[in-house]
């Protein structure tokens, strides 16, 4: 895919404030090869967007490589109410809701992985914007990391229950 040229001119303004160019730009370039045509289509649209994903590609190996691995991320990350405002406990149990309503059959494992990097895209984006504090960031952080560890739980409990039956264990009081 080609970018139009006021895209190619956002992305040379954003590149000159990279604080890793080379990697930002790889990253685009693979990127740019695997994306479906309605996502490539938002570049265009969207020259925030651009400035978006070069942030993550410069600041995270990582999170750069969940977004080539999963460009539908790329619909999030022009949120603005998404990304104006940290999430509580409440909203990330919903947010889980939902991608688990529409991933059905997938594995839990591989859906707390998938949200846990899409919400630290998120996260990652407010905090380079400059839109939260490293307080906010911490805190979204703590609160993400609570959720995934609490869902996982859950799901591990229920797993034991189908497979064995409710817990019996009586204690000193019977």
């Amino acid at each position: 895919m080609r970018l139009d040229a006021e895209t190619y001119a956002s992305l040379l303004n954003v590149l000159a404030d990279s604080p890793d160019t080379d990697a930002a730009l790889v990253r685009l370039a693979r990127l740019l090869d695997v994306l479906p045509a309605d996502l490539a289509a938002s570049f265009s649209a969207d020259p925030n967007l651009v400035h978006h994903v070069c942030l993550i590609f410069a600041h995270s190996a990582w999170l750069g490589e969940t977004l080539i691995q999963n460009p539908d991320l790329l619909r999030r990350m022009s949120d603005k109410k998404l990304l104006g405002r940290s999430m509580s406990r409440e909203e990330f149990r919903e947010e889980f809701r939902r991608l688990r309503a529409h991933s059905l059959g997938t594995d839990m494992v591989l859906l707390l992985a998938r949200f846990r990097k899409r919400e630290y895209v998120r996260i990652l984006l407010r905090d380079v914007l400059g839109i939260a504090a490293l307080a906010e960031v911490t805190q979204e952080i703590s609160t993400l990391s609570d959720i995934v560890l609490e869902l996982a739980l859950a799901e591990t409990n229920s797993e034991l229950v189908r497979k064995y039956g409710p817990p019996r264990w009586v204690d000193d009081q019977g």
